[in-house]
């Protein structure tokens, strides 16, 4: 028997703390500031602890993971845009065995976000979320 444990940890990366500027013109709707930044954060609905239930209820070990004792995290990227929906989808860090993509799948997935907000107006924001993976072979 195998025993599984996803953990689900938010980290708001400090070097990410300035604005990120996707374009020469410097509007506002083009700047992707780190949630660690913003007056009022990013929630997704029930707060961070509905997302680690999300991510720990939709999380599926692979097949070529099951088969294996892994230990460590995957460090999902992503941006939640002004209207809450998520993008740019990508594992900075990760583990292989398929776990990457899994974790890149349930991110994608997820309901739209309550966006972040700077002095009322809406924000784009960059989250890292590490998921801690503890594969046991027995």
């Amino acid at each position: 028997m195998k025993i599984y444990k996803i953990a689900i940890l938010f980290l708001t990366i400090s070097a990410f703390s300035q604005e990120i500027k996707t374009d020469s013109k410097n509007k506002s709707e083009d700047i992707i500031y780190s949630s660690a930044t913003i007056e009022y954060q990013p929630e997704y609905e029930g707060g961070i602890q509905g997302f680690r239930e999300y991510i720990a209820k939709n999380f599926t070990i692979p097949p070529q993971a099951a088969k294996q004792t892994i230990q460590g995290k995957i460090f999902v990227e992503f941006v939640i845009e002004k209207d809450g929906s998520v993008i740019d989808i990508k594992v900075v860090r990760g583990l292989g065995y398929g776990l990457d993509e899994e974790a890149q799948r349930v991110v994608s997935n997820c309901k739209k976000w309550k966006p972040g907000e700077i002095k009322g107006e809406k924000v784009k924001a960059r989250y890292v979320l590490p998921i801690a993976i503890n594969i046991v072979a027995k």
